[in-house]
């Protein structure tokens, strides 16, 4: 596991037999201001986990995990990258709204965590998936140079999920 900072983004990133620092890097930098996206704590790539939960922001520990799924496993390199990506640019974008929303702590309290489909209806939620849906759509030419993906061709519904993909 390495520690890297390059101009305020820092990872612990345990996928780097998946994706490279410095494509995760370079992904985070063609966000819109990206050191407004501010962590205290490195982001931690690459966890492992048994349930279906991709990523979370914690507000309180300022800090984003992202976990490797079960399912990853039967994806092509390419597709594992773009979830990783999907995901870490979704929960960057809690990271965001926890320094910009005024009604975010209320909107945390909301969440069900027993229940994360309910979670849909959740203002946070809707705009984070909003957000990476329109962040990856238009950043498509970009992340595929930077990830080296020419061999599935990937679309993102409103969700924000990864849709189309070919292997």
């Amino acid at each position: 596991m390495k520690i890297i900072t390059r101009k305020s983004v820092k990872l612990k990133n345990n996928f780097e037999s998946i994706i490279s620092n410095e494509e995760l890097v370079a992904c985070i930098k063609l966000l819109p201001n990206y050191k407004q996206y501010v962590l205290k704590n490195p982001i931690l790539v690459g966890t492992n986990s048994k349930s279906n939960l991709g990523g979370a922001y914690n507000h309180k520990r300022k800090d984003i995990r992202i976990q490797k799924c079960s399912e990853y496993n039967s994806y092509n390199i390419s597709t594992q990258k773009l979830v990783v990506v999907t995901v870490l640019i979704h929960e960057l974008r809690h990271s965001y709204q926890n320094n910009s929303r005024k009604d975010f702590k209320k909107c945390i309290k909301s969440y069900r965590f027993k229940n994360l489909d309910r979670n849909m209806e959740n203002p946070l939620e809707i705009d984070a998936y909003s957000f990476t849906s329109r962040f990856m759509k238009e950043n498509k030419t970009k992340i595929n140079k930077i990830l080296h993906i020419n061999d599935i061709s990937w679309a993102l519904d409103n969700t924000g999920c990864l849709t189309y993909v070919k292997d």
